[in-house]
């Protein structure tokens, strides 16, 4: 390897990375290269210390990082360094290229049409251009489909390990084909071409989803192509698109309800919902809206999930909107009623009713939500159901009620509605209704929503002894505390901090040891955390890498007046 030639010598998805490191400032050389050695530290997940070995013609003799990365004999980080480094040693320069017009000309008519065909075997998209401008006609949909999901699972295939399954560093070159396609299919959207846009899509969804059982995708690259994919099916019906002839129609409407039975999506219920939801945009006919039903039902029984899962949820709001676009209002009425353990078809029953001015039902059908959702153990959907109460008492023009509703909101954790309580108290009632809030709080778990109101209401001494009882809140409370409890707040400060060092074990650990340390002065404890820090390092002498931190927090200490 050769400070020249990195870009040939390196994984370019390192290089790429190593490269990002260091346009981001996060390399920092501690030692002044001699005699080729230099030593640097890397930022990343944490500080790296890489060490590198480079001839005086550029060869690198030796790398070493203490990273845990082994994919490959070099990791990003050394990378960044080599880059660094090189400075002003430019990569081997490329002579300059002819004009493309003037190498096109050079060449035989036999030569082009052999090079036509080598790049039309690698690119259906490229072929199906060169073949609709010499002929005026189209690969057949179905070809390019197939032709794309052997070049997928062709360049998955190579990237994958011997036992097939795609690790974290290559899963950004196994979907590079795939992302090729998902151009493919925006260009077909584009193009008006939606049958072929369908197909790509299909065609991307199942092999992408079929690789997310084999593959580690925590940077998201197979997630994020198929929610592309997924996101371009409402272009179905896009205005800009146009018309789609009856016959291609019903193709299109078909191949949707396939896409949502991939039996590959069975357990992906996010990507199932897309295709029937599309779908049913296009079940216009009592026919398709049969044949909608009997696709829906048969992912429902593959997928096995409760009564009140996402997709049955989903499932059930489709066949609702087409009951209720197609069928008898009173039909309709009846589906929403029968289905209102559901949470979505509950708002939408309460939505419909405050629309209808029936503000007595859709505060009923709220308070009911709460009651089961309380039963069923769900807390958190019972807050949506006391927001919708309390925007229906607003639009009712019901104001007591609305402040009734907004007290309970706020003692169940939405601080978001105290604001709006306390306006619309009377002044003469406030004391009371803050009282009865102050007092509900302190009996319940919502801690964050309690100070957050000491602290609107400048209750300094309240908040104290609150925090007192809480020391471990001391972190976050110190801002509002220290004016008036300055010592008391750094002694509780420094108790917290020699608890922490004493069971910390970890240089990670230990540096949360010294952001406590750093807080500290923050809050006005200089000398008590310069006092703090000699202590712990003269009772910790065994802890080297604390001693290290401990070291760095002295020296920014000294720094300070």
């Amino acid at each position: 390897m050769n400070l020249k030639s990195l870009e040939s010598d390196v994984d370019p998805v390192i290089l790429a990375r190593g490269r990002e490191y260091l346009q981001a400032g996060r390399v920092r050389m501690a030692a002044a290269p001699a005699s080729g050695a230099g030593l640097a530290v890397v930022q990343g997940t944490q500080d790296y210390t890489v060490t590198v070995n480079v001839a005086p013609d550029g060869t690198v003799v030796s790398t070493a990082c203490d990273c845990p990365y082994d994919g490959g004999p070099v990791c990003k980080h050394v990378v960044a360094v080599l880059l660094k480094r090189r400075g002003g040693v430019p990569p081997l320069a490329a002579p300059p290229l002819p004009p493309l017009s003037d190498v096109v000309q050079a060449e035989s008519a036999q030569r082009l049409a052999s090079l036509l065909l080598d790049l039309a075997a690698d690119s259906p998209m490229l072929a199906d251009r060169i073949r609709t401008e010499l002929t005026g006609e189209h690969e057949p949909v179905a070809a390019r489909a197939e032709a794309a999901r052997r070049r997928i699972q062709e360049t998955m295939r190579r990237a994958a390990d011997y036992e097939g399954f795609l690790d974290y560093h290559a899963v950004s070159a196994a979907t590079e084909t795939a992302a090729d396609v998902s151009q493919e299919a925006e260009a077909a959207w584009e193009d008006g071409q939606v049958m072929l846009a369908i197909a790509l899509e299909r065609c991307l969804v199942h092999e992408l989803a079929a690789a997310m059982e084999r593959a580690d995708d925590s940077d998201g690259f197979i997630g994020g192509l198929i929610d592309e994919s997924l996101g371009r099916l409402s272009r179905v019906q896009d205005t800009d698109v146009p018309p789609l002839d009856p016959e291609d129609e019903e193709a299109v409407f078909l191949s949707l309800l396939e896409g949502a039975g991939d039996g590959v999506l069975t357990g992906w219920p996010d990507w199932q919902v897309p295709w029937l939801s599309e779908a049913a945009v296009l079940a216009t006919s009592p026919e398709r809206r049969a044949q909608w039903e009997a696709h829906a039902a048969a992912v429902l029984k593959r997928s096995g999930t409760g009564d009140e899962g996402y997709l049955i949820q989903e499932v059930t709001l489709l066949r609702y909107g087409l009951l209720a676009e197609y069928g008898e209002p009173a039909s309709a009425e009846a589906y929403l009623r029968e289905h209102l353990h559901l949470p979505a078809l509950r708002e939408l029953a309460i939505q419909a009713a405050a629309a209808n001015q029936q503000f007595d039902e859709a505060l009923r059908l709220a308070r009911d939500g709460v009651n089961q959702d309380r039963e069923r153990q769900r807390p958190g959907q019972g807050q949506r159901w006391k927001q919708l109460m309390y925007e229906v008492a607003g639009t009712a023009g019901r104001p007591v009620q609305q402040r009734e509703i907004a007290l309970e909101l706020v003692t169940d954790g939405d601080v978001s509605y105290y604001a709006p309580l306390k306006d619309a108290t009377d002044a003469a009632l406030w004391p009371d209704v803050y009282h009865t809030l102050l007092t509900k709080l302190e009996s319940t778990w919502h801690t964050s929503v309690y100070t957050q109101i000491l602290i609107a209401e400048g209750e300094t001494e309240r908040l104290w002894i609150y925090c007192q009882a809480h020391p471990h809140e001391v972190d976050t409370l110190y801002p509002h505390l220290v004016p008036r409890y300055r010592d008391g707040v750094v002694a509780m400060m420094g108790e917290l901090i020699e608890v922490e060092a004493d069971r910390a074990s970890t240089r990670a650990y230990y540096q949360q040891v010294c952001a406590h340390i750093h807080r500290m002065v923050k809050a006005g404890g200089m000398n008590e955390a310069r006092v703090l820090v000699s202590q712990l390092k003269a009772r910790y002498p065994r802890k080297p890498a604390f001693q290290e931190e401990l070291a760095r927090v002295e020296r920014t200490l000294g720094q300070r007046p």
